[in-house]
């Protein structure tokens, strides 16, 4: 309780156009007001202005520019001003964003109107959100590399010519992993081509090693969709669109190179995560697991579920539906919803397989992981993975070559989901990564052991292990805040006592920030990827909402204040001689029915005291129904 009451009051307490943006000051803004200078590839610092007087002027080196934004006061610049390089695929260099600048248009008189207007506030917010959203350490970029497609969709594109050679980088990223696209329509429409720099949010690791005489530069990229993005229970299901919340698509690459051999081999497995497909949410309300509502439409729902495998079907091949969650609880009314769409929609090129992972691996039982890898035994080759024979500087993003063999196709991917699509997920899908590794090596002659499921390297297993455990902790940092659960045993093989204790430190972390920081963070998400855009003419969205309920969430206070009290009192009362030993059945009414009363009162009012998005609420469930009814 008296964490309860720090944490409620803390919550209280925190929630207690003047220049347009023509070509010219946009181009005047990035080639002479900062004297900018590029970073590339190489590491060489290019000026970008020929007729700055750099000895008058304040400069700053950028690495790339974010976009642009506009808020009440108007435009800002976002750009990168520190970034560290963390992988080298075909020579091509990706960096992760480290620190970020918003520089305002125009300072002065804007600031001053807003302050009359009362809107300084907001702005501020406005800014804070944006700050907060880009400090997060999940963002990726590159010059010379797409990071935004898989090697299969890059071969592709260049053998039918039509992911466009000369084109800017930006007309051939992926949307659904373009994260900034909103934030660079003004360099778009300005012509300032060269200066799109498409960021992607997610996880990128490279390591080289060696494995019998074999060079093989490893690759892991997770990318995580932004056209249902956000926290882990501020956006669940499928929106009307067939957008997941939660999607991710996770590429393991491979670069082999063999002394008897001129090409490079280049090997590519992809999987992907997502929300169930069904409209549902699950709001969050004080209790650690909120009741779910599924939404009793089911036209609407079955419209929504045939749009999201109609895109799945069209940009992966055949869908393998891995659904980990309970088959028990509150996880039950959503296995047979799920279960009931796959049968009503029947659409093409759809498998469901449903395994109940947390009754499976019951009491440390991680080797019966091994029934899943094998009901799904027959997909693997089914599917295959992509594979190709290639000279280097291939994947340059202005490279003009064609000299690379395809060999093998994807077909096909699973689509893995628990809950949040995270520790259950992540652990599943490094099983099948590993799968699929370990029978590609062993065909190339790379890997000498012909049985087992572990490498012949130890240095090679050491690292396959642990860059999946970090893939686990980056994608749950994203979604929920927390690194993720389960990852000892992804790191070691087994589950241990000491991975028990953290993840139930992270599951602590995950019910403090879920109910009382993700409103923020999701609003953050919202403000820069365009789904909110803040307007003069429109009232405050941090003025009304959530602050509705404020004297029942006083009234909850107040009670919980005199639970806090009373049972402070019972210990004093004796110290003190304000009561004596024989009024026992009182001081049991103090501990007892007060803190019962007062924790009732809370979780009837949950949802006033929980920090809600303000800019882009979830759209409400239609008719929605508990899952403690289904």
């Amino acid at each position: 309780l008296l964490f309860m009451l720090l944490l409620n009051w803390l919550v209280l307490l925190l929630n207690c156009c003047c220049c347009c943006c023509w070509n010219w000051l946009l181009l005047l803004l990035l080639n002479c007001c900062l004297s900018i200078c590029c970073v590339c590839s190489s590491g060489v610092m290019v000026p970008t202005a020929q007729d700055v007087d750099v000895a008058n002027a304040a400069s700053q080196v950028i690495h790339g520019i974010v976009g642009t934004i506009r808020l009440l006061r108007g435009r800002y610049l976002i750009v990168i001003t520190a970034s560290e390089r963390v992988a080298e695929i075909d020579g091509c260099v990706v960096r992760r964003v480290a620190d970020t600048l918003i520089l305002p248009f125009s300072a002065g008189k804007p600031t001053a109107e807003l302050k009359k207007r009362g809107e300084l506030g907001d702005e501020e917010r406005y800014l804070a959100l944006l700050h907060a959203t880009l400090a997060h350490y999940t963002f990726y970029f590159s010059a010379d590399y797409d990071l935004t497609h898989t090697a299969q969709r890059i071969a592709e594109m260049r053998s039918r010519n039509s992911g466009g050679k000369h084109e800017p980088a930006w007309k051939r990223a992926d949307e659904r992993f373009f994260w900034n696209r909103f934030l660079v329509q003004d360099l778009i429409d300005g012509n300032l081509h060269r200066w799109v720099l498409p960021i992607m949010s997610g996880y990128v690791f490279q390591r080289e090693t060696s494995m019998n005489g074999h060079t093989i530069n490893f690759v892991l990229i997770s990318r995580r969709s932004c056209l249902r993005t956000g926290r882990r229970f501020t956006r669940r299901g499928l929106d009307d669109k067939g957008h997941a919340a939660n999607f991710a698509e996770t590429e393991q690459l491979v670069f082999v190179r063999s002394p008897e051999r001129d090409a490079t081999h280049v090997m590519s497995f992809v999987q992907t995560r997502g929300s169930i497909p069904l409209i549902w949410r699950q709001d969050v309300s004080l209790k650690y697991a909120p009741s779910i509502r599924i939404s009793s439409d089911s036209d609407a729902t079955e419209a929504a579920f045939k749009r999201h495998f109609a895109q799945q079907t069209k940009l992966y091949g055949r869908q393998v539906l891995i659904n980990l969650i309970n088959h028990k609880g509150k996880e039950l009314a959503l296995e047979k919803a799920f279960s009931a769409m796959v049968n009503t929609a029947q659409v093409a090129n759809v498998r469901f397989v449903s395994f109940d992972f947390h009754h499976e691996c019951r009491k440390m039982q991680w080797h019966n992981l091994s029934k899943l890898v094998n009901e799904v035994d027959d997909e693997f080759p089914t599917m295959g993975y992509f594979s190709m024979d290639t000279s280097p500087g291939v994947f340059h993003i202005h490279s003009d070559s064609d000299d690379f063999k395809v060999l093998t196709r994807q077909t096909g991917t699973f689509r893995t989901n628990c809950m949040d699509c995270l520790d259950r997920t992540n652990v599943v899908q490094g099983l099948f990564a590993r799968r699929v590794l370990l029978q590609h090596l062993r065909e190339q002659g790379v890997e000498k052991k012909k049985h087992g499921d572990t490498f012949g390297s130890s240095d090679f297993e050491h690292m396959y292990k642990n860059v999946w455990a970090n893939n686990a902790d980056m994608m749950s940092v994203q979604y929920s805040g927390t690194g993720a659960l389960k990852t000892d045993f992804t790191r070691t093989g087994k589950r241990t006592k000491m991975g028990l204790l953290q993840d139930g430190k992270n599951s602590l972390m995950r019910y403090y920030l879920n109910n009382f920081r993700d409103g923020d963070a999701q609003d953050g998400v919202d403000l820069m990827l365009g789904n909110y855009v803040p307007r003069k003419d429109q009232p405050s969205p941090f003025r009304q909402g959530p602050r509705q309920g404020s004297m029942m969430v006083l009234l909850g206070y107040v009670a919980l204040a005199l639970a806090l009290l009373l049972i402070v009192w019972s210990y004093l009362g004796p110290m003190l001689g304000v009561y004596t030993p024989g009024r026992n059945g009182m001081r049991l009414l103090y501990w007892v029915a007060f803190p019962l009363l007062a924790r009732k009162i809370s979780l009837s009012m949950g949802d006033k005291y929980v920090n809600k998005p303000r800019l882009c609420p979830d759209a409400p469930v239609a008719s929605a129904t508990s899952s403690k009814k289904l």
